[in-house]
C-alpha cells in the first residue's frame, strides 16, 4: 500500500504513480492519492493514473486507516487468490501426468497379457478361454479404478474452486448492489446541486463549472455509462454465482445415488461449465424440448454431456457450430450434440468407445472421455450412438429410459 501525495519536487505524485504501475513487481500494488488538492480535475488524474482512492487533506485519521485497511486486504486476498490458483494448476498438471503414468502401465500390461494368450492358443482351447476372461476382468477393473480415480479428482478440484470464489464473489455483489443505490443518490444529489448552482451562482462561475462538466463528459458518466457499467458487473457476478453453483453440484460425493431429474437442467448445468472454452471455436444452439422426469444420475449424466461438448469443441477446425437438442419420443428420452467438425474416419469410429482409444496427439488425451460416457449410459439402460461423415461433422446421440435403472456401485 502506498499513500501519495500529488504536489512534489522534479515529479508530481500522478507521474509517480505511473512509474510505480510500470514496473511487474509494484504493477498491482494499490495507491491512495492524500492530497490538498480536491477539485474534480485533480481526482480525475489521480484516478487515471492508477489510484484506488483520492483524499482530500485535512484527512481524518480514522477514514485513512479504515481505507487502508481495507485496500491492504484486497490486495492480500487476491494475491492468495492467485497463488491457489497457480497450486491448483501445479496439482492438475501433476495428477494429469500420474493417469497418464498409469495409463501407459496399463497398456502395456495388456499388450503383454494378450502377447501370452497368443502363445497359449496352440495347446488348449479351454486355457486360452480362461485367460481371455482374466484379462477382460483385469482390464474392466483397471479402468473402472481410473474412472474412479478421476471422478474423485474432478469432483475435488471442483468443490476447492467453488469454495474459494464463492467467498469474494459475495462481497463483489454486496458492494456492486449497494453501489448502484449510491449511485442513484449522488445523481439525485448532483442534479438538485446543478439546478442550485444555476440559480444562484455569478455567470462567469457557472460557465466555467459547465465547461468542466462538459469536457469531464459528466452527463455521458451519470445518464449513460455508470449505469450500464454496474448493470453489467453485476449480470458477469451473476453469471460467476451461477457457475459455481453448477461446480458444487458437479461435485457432489453422492455419485451413485439415483433420483428424478430434469435432463434439461444437467445440459444447462454441462453447458455453463464448458460455455467458455467452446464459445471461441463455435457457436452453441440449445433446443430443448419439453421433458418428462427421467430418473437417473445427475452428476454422471452431466459429466457425459460435458465430455460430449468438449470433444465437439476439440474437433473444430475453423469457427463452426454445436447443436444440442432433447425430446421424448416413445417413453425414451433423446439427448443429442451435433458439431460441424472434421468429423471422424470410417477406419477408427468403430473404436471409439474402447478405453484408451484416442485420435488425440499425446499428451492432450488418454482416451477414457467416450469410454467412461459409455459405461455411465450403459448402466443407465440407455444407449449411445454415433454418426459421422469426415468434412462435415459428428453427432452423438443419447437414449435413456424414463424410468432408469440400477446404476453400478462406484
Amino acid at each position: 500500500m502506498i499513500l501519495l501525495d500529488v504536489q512534489m519536487p522534479e515529479m508530481d505524485g500522478h507521474e509517480t504513480a505511473k512509474l510505480i504501475h510500470s514496473k511487474p513487481k509494484s504493477k498491482d500494488v494499490p495507491i491512495i492519492f492524500v492530497t490538498a488538492a480536491d477539485d474534480a480535475e485533480s481526482q480525475i488524474k489521480s484516478y487515471a493514473a492508477g489510484a484506488v482512492d483520492h483524499l482530500s487533506k485535512p484527512v481524518r485519521p480514522l477514514i485513512l486507516r479504515s481505507k487502508v485497511e481495507i485496500f491492504a486486504k484486497l490486495y492480500r486476498q487476491r494475491r492468495q487468490i492467485e497463488q491457489h490458483k497457480n497450486n491448483l494448476e501445479e496439482l492438475v498438471e501433476l495428477r494429469t501426468g500420474q493417469l497418464l503414468e498409469t495409463a501407459t502401465k496399463l497398456k502395456v500390461r495388456n499388450e503383454e497379457l494378450n502377447e501370452h494368450r497368443k502363445n497359449l492358443e496352440s495347446t488348449n482351447l479351454q486355457l486360452e478361454e480362461w485367460i481371455a476372461n482374466e484379462i477382460k476382468m483385469s482390464r474392466e477393473k483397471d479402468l473402472m479404478l481410473l474412472q474412479q480415480d478421476k471422478l474423485a479428482s474432478i469432483g475435488k478440484l471442483a468443490a476447492g474452486i467453488a469454495h474459494e470464489i464463492n467467498n469474494p464473489l459475495g462481497f463483489i455483489m454486496c458492494n456492486l448492489g449497494t453501489l448502484k443505490k449510491y449511485t442513484n443518490v449522488v445523481r439525485k444529489y448532483l442534479q438538485a446541486q446543478e439546478e442550485v448552482l444555476k440559480t444562484y451562482s455569478p455567470e462567469k462561475q457557472y460557465k466555467q463549472l459547465e465547461e468542466l462538466r462538459i469536457r469531464i463528459d459528466l452527463p455521458f458518466i451519470l445518464e449513460e455509462d455508470l449505469d450500464s457499467l454496474i448493470s453489467e458487473s453485476l449480470d458477469g457476478a451473476e453469471r460467476v454465482k451461477r457457475i459455481v453453483l453448477d461446480l458444487k453440484d458437479f461435485a457432489r460425493s453422492d455419485e451413485s445415488a439415483m433420483q428424478t431429474t430434469d435432463l434439461n437442467h444437467c445440459v444447462q448445468s454441462a453447458v455453463n461449465m464448458v460455455r467458455n472454452e467452446i464459445r471461441c471455436v463455435a457457436d452453441l444452439d440449445l433446443s430443448l424440448g419439453t421433458l418428462p422426469p427421467v430418473n437417473c444420475n445427475p452428476q454422471q449424466i452431466n459429466l457425459v454431456v460435458v465430455n460430449l461438448l468438449t470433444n465437439a469443441g476439440h474437433a473444430m477446425t475453423d469457427h463452426g457450430r454445436i447443436s444440442v437438442t432433447t425430446s421424448c419420443v416413445q417413453e425414451r428420452i433423446l439427448l443429442s450434440v451435433a458439431d460441424t467438425g472434421k468429423g471422424i474416419p470410417s477406419e477408427v469410429i468403430g473404436n471409439i468407445f474402447d478405453p484408451f482409444f484416442t485420435t488425440k496427439p499425446v499428451g492432450q488425451g488418454v482416451g477414457l472421455g467416450l469410454s467412461t460416457s459409455y459405461d455411465i449410459i450403459k448402466n443407465h439402460g440407455g444407449e449411445i450412438t454415433v454418426f459421422s461423415e469426415p468434412g462435415v461433422g459428428t453427432t452423438f446421440t443419447i437414449s435413456l429410459p424414463l424410468g432408469g435403472t440400477e446404476v453400478m456401485s462406484e
